[in-house]
This record gives C-alpha cells, sequence and structure tokens, in this order.
C-alpha cells in the first residue's frame, strides 16, 4: 500500500493538490482529469477510470507512481496561476504554494485586513506580521503587540511571582535566573 503525494512542481513553482478518494474528493478527481483531457494530457487509461470507487489507500506503489506520473507532467506543464484559475472555475480542490512575498500580496488577505505592521525600534523597523489567526464577532481576536525581547518583561514577572532582590540573588547562585 502506498501513499500519494500533496505538493507538485508547476512550471513557476508548486502546487498542493490530494489524489486522495472519499466522497468530497469524487468530483474533484473528475473534473482534474477532465481539464487534463481538455488539455490533450489525460491518457485512455486515466479517462476511463472509475473515480467513484477509487482509494488511494488499497493502490499499489506501482499504481500510485502511474497516476503520479501523469498527474506530475499535467501539472508541471501549467503555471501555478493558470492550474488555481482553472481550480477555482472548476471546483477543484487545487493551490499554490505561495511563499511570504506572495502571501503578502493576496488580495483575500489584504481585503481581510490579515496584516498589521508592528513597530520594532530597537531594530529601526517596521515588520508585517499576521494580525489574527480567526475573526470572531464575539470578541476580538489579534495581535496586541511585537513580542517581547528576551528579558524584556523579567522584572514585571518577578514583581508579580513576589520574588525581591534576596530572592533573585538566590536564584541566580543556583543558575535558575
Amino acid at each position: 500500500m502506498g501513499r500519494t503525494r500533496e505538493i507538485w512542481k508547476a512550471r513557476d513553482g508548486d502546487v498542493s493538490f490530494g489524489l486522495r478518494g472519499g466522497p468530497a474528493r469524487i468530483p474533484n478527481l473528475v473534473a482534474s482529469v477532465e481539464y487534463m483531457a481538455e488539455s490533450g494530457m489525460a491518457p485512455e487509461w486515466l479517462r476511463q477510470m472509475d473515480w467513484r470507487t477509487y482509494n488511494h489507500n488499497e493502490l499499489s506503489d506501482a499504481e500510485i507512481a502511474r497516476l503520479e506520473e501523469v498527474f506530475g507532467a499535467f501539472f508541471a506543464s501549467k503555471t501555478r496561476r493558470e492550474l488555481y484559475d482553472e481550480a477555482l472555475r472548476r471546483r477543484i480542490m487545487l493551490a499554490p504554494c505561495n511563499d511570504a512575498r506572495e502571501i503578502l500580496e493576496q488580495p483575500q488577505l489584504r481585503s481581510r485586513e490579515l496584516f498589521t505592521t508592528l513597530e520594532y525600534p530597537e531594530l529601526g523597523a517596521s515588520v508585517l506580521h499576521p494580525a489574527f489567526f480567526a475573526k470572531s464577532t464575539a470578541c476580538r481576536i489579534g495581535v496586541r503587540s511585537r513580542a517581547p525581547r528576551v528579558g524584556e518583561h523579567n522584572l514585571e514577572i518577578y514583581a508579580e511571582l513576589d520574588l525581591g532582590a534576596a530572592d533573585l540573588e538566590a536564584l541566580a547562585a543556583e543558575a535558575v535566573v
């Protein structure tokens, strides 16, 4: 039994696409093969597959290699943008693998105001960060400030722990702080 890959080479980078079966994936696989056929890159055996019974967990390594060779050649013949645009149009579960610059340029993420600028005065820099991991109407979820530098809040933490100078000296002697 073998497992299928998730990341594929496109002409200009990588895309994510799973060759997995199951009810949610059947329309995805059918639409993908139709796209490949329209591009002249789906051999007859692939077009004749019964995707309703397809289960990647039951395939031999040779069967997986055969599928991966055909899908891999197809993905490698297209750009990430071509693949993604068609995936959206055809409802195929495929996405580009973006680097940090490309993520920052994503129109959808920009329109949802995903990024916030945090100041790093000690570096003389302003750095974009994700502003939140989820949006909620119940409460605000987000970044309040940059991460502290090592030891930056030690005095506040020691005060919360009710540690005085004598306590700190004793802990330092034991190499605890």
